[in-house]
């Protein structure tokens, strides 16, 4: 009992900071996009994911061509993908981008990420 009440703090927790990361982001002061440094475009692309995840997907993939880019923006397009169900784009963002695979992600999430889109694909065949 007490570790699901931990959890719920914790679920709680998590909601108040992502509502006061949104709100500290649409304090700043108004600039267009071109005009975000990197980490804000980065930041504002996660905060807005649930309400336009097409405009989310759009920023991150700028990210990614930019240089110097959020070192973050490969492992969470990549999981962006996954979690929407995206994984012809997931697959062709680590064939395009072998390069930063093992360099931007740990060992456990390349291997996560790979038997996800392996697995689909090979469910696409069988059909």
């Amino acid at each position: 009992m007490f570790r699901i009440l931990r959890l719920c703090g914790k679920i709680v927790l998590f909601k108040i900071l992502v509502d006061a990361a949104k709100e500290a982001l649409t304090d700043m002061p108004p600039r267009s996009e071109e005009e975000l440094d990197v980490v804000t475009l980065h930041n504002v692309a996660l905060m807005n994911m649930d309400g336009g995840p097409t405009q989310g997907f759009e920023k991150l993939q700028f990210l990614l061509q930019q240089n110097p880019f959020p070192h973050e923006t490969f492992g969470n397009l990549l999981l962006l993908y996954l979690k929407y169900e995206y994984y012809d784009l997931a697959a062709d963002v680590l064939a395009e981008n072998a390069h930063l695979t093992y360099k931007f992600l740990t060992p456990v999430r390349v291997v996560f990420c790979s038997i996800i889109v392996y697995c689909i694909a090979i469910s696409s065949v069988d059909r």
